[in-house]
């Protein structure tokens, strides 16, 4: 046993199934990453709408602009972690990871129904 799996061998529910399948797992990585890079397109006319609102007024609304445009740091961290995870040959953990690179997205098509209703 590897080092690295040390610290999840004793967690029967997260350790690795030798017999799981890679293929789907890989699918579901590439399917998530597609989504974590289409959700960045409406992000960016939300950044650039926040930024020209913001453009004559005070240091809280340059604050939040600034917050906005951080918001793809969330999708991207866990992406790059996702593959490196299975590069590492840690499937399950490469995709807990691209799932929650999701959530920023879902939270966004939820708020974009929500303000349409």
């Amino acid at each position: 046993m590897s080092e690295d799996r040390a610290d999840t061998e004793a967690i029967p529910a997260v350790t690795e199934n030798p017999d799981a399948d890679p293929g789907r797992r890989l699918a579901w990585l590439v399917v998530g990453q597609c989504l974590v890079a289409l959700s960045l397109i409406p992000w960016w006319s939300v950044a650039i709408t926040v930024t020209a609102a913001t453009a004559d007024s005070g240091m809280v609304s340059w604050i939040f602009a600034g917050v906005v445009w951080l918001i793809p740091a969330w999708p991207i961290g866990f992406s790059i972690a996702a593959w490196v995870y299975w590069s590492r040959e840690r499937s399950l953990w490469a995709g807990v990871l691209i799932t929650v690179a999701l959530v920023p997205a879902v939270l966004m098509v939820l708020l974009f129904a929500l303000s349409a209703a």
